[in-house]
């Protein structure tokens, strides 16, 4: 599944090789497999669509693609080195029952 617990340093050190090794770690993987990630992903997109609908439609709205994505495609994009910060404690919030904010 996902390692909600795991603390975050990548944007500590602003090293894509740390978040890349934080990126796998959150999915409990020593290496980048990409249709194991994205079999996860959509598990867990199935878990917690709901807390992150408002911020996937407020992509959906802004985005510049020229091609067609599905939610769960705008759902990875919360997992960039941008968002994953974030993502990650909305989701360690949402998975040990805290308070947290819908983003």
């Amino acid at each position: 599944m996902y390692n909600y617990n795991l603390i975050l340093t990548y944007k500590n050190k602003d090293d894509i090789n740390i978040y890349q090794k934080e990126f796998l770690q959150c999915f409990n993987l020593d290496e980048y497999n990409y249709e194991i990630i994205k079999k996860k992903m959509n598990n867990l997109y199935s878990k917690v669509n709901d807390i992150f609908s408002e911020a996937i439609e407020i992509i959906k709205k802004n985005n510049n693609f020229t091609f067609k994505l599905d939610n769960r495609d705008y759902f990875q994009l919360l997992f960039s080195w941008e968002n994953l910060e974030k993502t990650h404690i909305i989701l360690n919030q949402y998975f040990n029952k805290k308070k947290f904010k819908k983003i």
